[in-house]
């Protein structure tokens, strides 16, 4: 077995923590790998410390503490935490080799429980799945940068000058693609050179 770390990393900005593992040969620099934890860095920024790490060598020692560290502190279920699966020191997740039949029976049979009970956070999960969304700011600064300005004439011979075409077609409900070859229902619209 590859000599591997277990830690606990924390977001120092919103308090969320991360348990994960890595066989990076640095673990306090390395920011972790879950999937609703990478994505809370994006959106928060990576303002992340490393608040424990133990190194492991031993294969069973490994999944052992990872699994009961994961049970006693509810790390899925809490909101405390980041990670959407109980981290096992191997892969961070649920593996079915070497599972019986009636064992991933009774894995699922306990999934559907937690979802009954509403001891899954949907949220998070949620998340997880959709990924963030763009902040608005940056979403924004990227449309200004890629629109060209536009002289536009409305139907009484009104003239406008814009920047962004495809919110002044969705504010006017105006189709952007015909609009911007030149005319569309009596409007015009020039593309000037700046």
């Amino acid at each position: 077995m590859k000599p591997t770390y277990l830690y606990i990393k924390q977001h120092t900005k919103t308090g969320l923590k991360y348990f994960g593992k890595t066989t990076k040969e640095d673990p306090v620099t390395y920011f972790g790998s879950g999937l609703h934890w990478k994505r809370h860095i994006k959106k928060h920024g990576e303002f992340v410390e490393t608040i424990w790490y133990k190194l492991f060598t031993d294969e069973k020692s490994l999944i052992e503490y990872a699994l009961n560290f994961s049970k006693e502190n509810n790390i899925v279920e809490s909101k405390e935490w980041a990670n959407l699966k109980n981290e096992n020191g191997l892969d961070g997740g649920f593996d079915k080799n070497g599972w019986s039949e009636e064992q991933i029976e009774n894995f699922s049979q306990k999934q559907k429980e937690r979802w009954a009970k509403g001891l899954v956070d949907a949220e998070k999960l949620r998340l997880s799945r959709i990924g963030f969304k763009q902040p608005e700011s940056q979403k924004k600064a990227v449309a200004e940068k890629l629109s060209k300005e536009w002289l536009i004439t409305d139907l009484q011979g009104n003239q406008f000058k814009i920047k962004n075409l495809q919110q002044f077609c969705r504010e006017n409900n105006l189709d952007q693609g015909n609009l911007s070859r030149g005319s569309y229902k009596g409007w015009k619209c020039v593309k000037i050179n700046t």
